[in-house]
């Protein structure tokens, strides 16, 4: 239903009760209180589904939006309130108001009841000796708050079901939907009126405003329709632009979103695109490692010549410092000596290099004479010589 769609329920049918309400004091001499039936837990005839839910849920509301300030009004006819079509602007002047909507479970748990007073006006003079005399009892609520949706009960029924909203106003009736709703008690004091002089009454009051059609006022006060057409035309005209820059808004959001959509039906592509480079990286890194390895085995072995080198280095030129004491009587001797000495040294020294390395794998000679003779390598010497 569209939320601006009037709801209108109501009853005849009155019962009287002990009130369970305790009233306030009233602003206003002469002002009549009552406790009424609003709604029932029930079906009704136009198919609306009043569940108890929704009956307390609209208890709540209401009684809120009367808490903050809302006035909840009470008109002598709907008609007062909502000339037909259903609007949104009174062409009457309430009498009364809701003070507060609530539950009797001890009386009947079913209904929703409520608590009215009707104030001493011209028009509320008459409601009140129509009400006394039981002429006029029946109730409806009014509202434009009220949402439903239709839905299909088990059996295949059709039901309007009401989600939320609450009372903005419940008016006099003669036939009201929810059957019993209405006036059920008035208080034991009559209202006490003040005398009053006799009010002029216009000939305005004579017409049947519930009756006007738009072709009426149209024909008869076209001055009047043509400033009503033309106080409506430019706040129409601002909610077209508005409604038309949301569109262009949803518009841009909606394109916004395609794109969002198109990259990420692009991400699985991607992924793996990602996926390859990572296999390609740690194919390169494999390779790395075994790369390093091989390094690793080089500069070890490297370190292990040049240590070796550097105690060759120590032990030829100990080796020559021995001979040359031996063949040098003077300082002056050892350039004559000095390359007998190195022959010696490096001779010397490739024993020492055969002997240590015939140990290493573990040979044994009985006598000088029975060991090989030394091996000098082309490197060694090359090597015995940079030194010298």
């Amino acid at each position: 239903m569209d939320p601006k769609e009037f709801v209108l329920f109501s009853h005849l049918e009155p019962l009287l009760l002990e009130s369970a309400y305790k009233f306030p004091k009233p602003a206003v001499d002469g002002t009549y209180q009552f406790v009424g039936k609003a709604l029932r837990d029930e079906i009704l005839a136009n198919g609306m589904y009043l569940s108890q839910q929704f009956n307390d849920l609209i208890i709540e509301k209401t009684n809120n939006y009367i808490a903050n300030g809302g006035i909840v009004t009470i008109y002598p006819r709907h008609g007062d309130a909502l000339p037909p079509p259903l609007g949104s602007h009174a062409t009457g002047i309430p009498t009364g108001r809701v003070l507060e909507m609530f539950r009797l479970p001890d009386v009947d748990p079913a209904w929703v009841y409520y608590a009215g007073e009707i104030l001493p006006t011209s028009k509320g003079k008459d409601l009140q000796v129509l009400i006394q005399g039981r002429a006029m009892t029946g109730t409806s609520i009014r509202s434009s708050k009220i949402t439903s949706e239709t839905r299909e009960m088990e059996d295949g029924t059709k039901v309007r079901v009401p989600l939320d909203g609450w009372v903005e106003g419940i008016d006099f009736a003669d036939d009201p939907a929810v059957l019993g709703a209405g006036v059920v008690e008035l208080l034991e004091n009559s209202p006490k009126w003040r005398e009053e002089e006799d009010e002029t009454t216009e000939d305005t009051e004579m017409f049947e405003w519930d009756k006007i059609t738009l072709e009426d006022l149209r024909g008869n006060r076209a001055d009047l329709f043509s400033a009503i057409e033309e106080a409506s035309r430019e706040p129409l005209l601002e909610q077209i632009s508005s409604m038309e820059g949301a569109a262009a808004t949803v518009t841009q959001e909606r394109d916004a979103l395609k794109e969002e959509i198109a990259q990420l039906e692009k991400l699985p592509d991607k992924v793996a695109e990602l996926e390859n480079k990572l296999q390609e990286q740690a194919v390169a890194l494999e390779k790395a490692k075994e790369d390093l390895s091989a390094s690793r085995d080089v500069a070890t072995s490297l370190m292990g010549e040049k240590a070796f080198y550097e105690a060759a280095e120590d032990q030829l030129t100990g080796l020559v410092r021995k001979h040359l004491a031996e063949l040098c009587e003077t300082v002056d001797d050892i350039p004559a000596h000095l390359q007998e000495a190195k022959d010696r040294a490096y001779v010397e020294f490739g024993v020492v290099r055969t002997e240590a390395t015939a140990r290493g794998k573990g040979e044994t000679h009985a006598t000088d004479e029975d060991a090989p003779p030394p091996v000098v390598l082309e490197a060694d010497k090359q090597a015995v010589l940079k030194l010298l």
